[in-house]
């Protein structure tokens, strides 16, 4: 029951993250800058090409950015949504979920309209199950047997990021993002269903492959990593609503 509950609240928390950016859908008036007439605030849908050769396997990434209000400076909130199939390494049962929300603040001077470059802070969940059978020594590898499995995979990273927008199309709807970054990424990976004296399976080298101090193969069912992370994007982006204020501020 206890862990049922952590899980809940785990799952609450990343659905959270997910959908604060829409309970800040111009509900809120800053104080001191006459934004009122020009609410609801900036909102960007974007999507990412470059998540289908994602090294995890082929993912369908989409993303909402809700500009914030402020008096002074032009800074939003990003969230993502990604699934991926046919993982990497894993069997053909592997599934796998990711979320992002990065917090971004432009450079450009105040309301300017072309505001380009821009830093964030951004944290990624990121969840791989699996399931399957195999050959595992048992008993101090006095023998093999066949026996199944679960998988759980998670991965958390926070990252800082540079980018840079540039806006083209009629009345510059359209936006392409590119963005680098680089932080640290915790990965936990842990089998279950599995006997205490059981060998675990092996491992892709996709999630363990700067942790050679584990051996290939160990008793160990629950793994943690912490490694340097780093993230690359391309995104595609449609602005649903301008905000007018900052047209009139150029």
């Amino acid at each position: 029951m206890l862990l049922l509950q952590k899980h809940t609240l785990r799952g609450l928390f990343c659905w959270f993250i997910l959908f604060f950016p829409f309970i800040l859908r111009g509900q809120i008036k800053p104080k001191g800058e006459d934004q009122t007439k020009d609410l609801p605030l900036e909102r960007i849908i974007k999507l990412s090409p470059l998540a289908l050769i994602d090294p995890f396997g082929p993912t369908i990434a989409a993303y909402y950015e809700q500009q914030l209000p402020a008096r002074r400076h032009w800074h939003s909130l990003e969230v993502e949504a990604g699934y991926t199939f046919q993982v990497a390494g894993l069997t053909e049962a592997a599934k796998s979920y990711r979320l992002r929300t990065s917090y971004r603040y432009y450079l450009s001077s105040k309301w300017k309209r072309q505001r380009n470059h821009y830093t964030s802070i951004a944290f990624l969940h990121r969840q791989f199950f699996d399931q399957g059978a195999a050959f595992v020594w048992r008993e101090n590898r006095s023998f093999q047997q066949n026996l199944p499995y679960h998988l759980r995979i998670s991965q958390q990273s926070l990252t800082l990021n540079i980018g840079t927008t540039r806006y083209f199309g009629m009345d510059e709807r359209f936006n392409i993002d590119l963005g680098i970054g680089l932080g640290l990424r915790r990965t936990r990976i842990l089998f279950t269903d599995l006997p205490s004296d059981a060998v675990t399976p092996n491992i892709p080298d996709i999630f363990e492959r700067n942790f050679k101090e584990y051996i290939e193969e160990t008793t160990v069912k629950d793994r943690n990593h912490l490694f340097y992370s780093t993230v690359l994007a391309v995104k595609l982006g449609y602005i649903l609503q301008k905000n007018r204020l900052a047209s009139k501020q150029k």
